[in-house]
């Protein structure tokens, strides 16, 4: 014979209170996340994510590239970009292939359960949005610890993983009264 269970009042009761508290506290946590929400994806889609698409160097650029090297013009070079310190601060490599993981990178969308990732990639987001420039084909073209953007069509941004670190080094084509360096 089976025992019959017989129902207790008061733990129903404390479970119904524990659920509410549970659904309160769940409305809460997402009522707070909704503006947060708003201004990422906002952010989001303010600038185009990826900045540029990877694009593995070919002879032409590799030729054009040589070319700037040898006869354009350019500042004096730069032990240490300014890259060295920042890439490692947002978690990626001070290397030419973290600088093309952030170039490349495609920001996410908002998760209501990842605050750290929802913080990392709002600080991605707002370095791109201090570091991209304009490209004339939208492509960062790179190869073993090289890698350029064609800002312009006289105009070339190099990076460059060295012995010191990662260089930077923007190239110019002189106009044609300007001597070659």
């Amino acid at each position: 014979m089976q025992q019959r269970r017989h129902f207790n009042p008061a733990v129903g009761f404390g479970v119904a209170i524990a659920l509410v508290a549970l659904i309160l506290l769940g409305g809460i946590h997402f009522g707070r996340q909704i503006p947060i929400k708003r201004k990422y994806e906002a952010a989001r889609e303010s600038f185009t994510t990826p900045v540029y698409s990877r694009q593995p160097m070919d002879q032409t650029v590799v030729a054009l590239l040589d070319t700037a090297r040898t006869t354009w013009i350019t500042k004096d070079p730069t032990d240490r970009s300014h890259l060295q310190d920042l890439l490692p601060s947002i978690g990626l490599e001070a290397s030419v292939e973290g600088l093309v993981d952030l170039f490349t990178h495609e920001m996410a969308p908002y998760s209501f359960f990842d605050s750290r990732r929802n913080k990392r990639e709002a600080i991605i987001g707002q370095t791109l949005v201090v570091l991209a420039t304009i490209s004339v084909d939208g492509k960062i073209h790179c190869m073993d610890g090289l890698a350029c953007v064609r800002l312009t069509e006289d105009v070339i941004q190099v990076y460059e993983d060295t012995s010191s670190g990662l260089t930077s080094q923007m190239y110019w084509k002189p106009k044609s009264s300007e001597p070659p360096r």
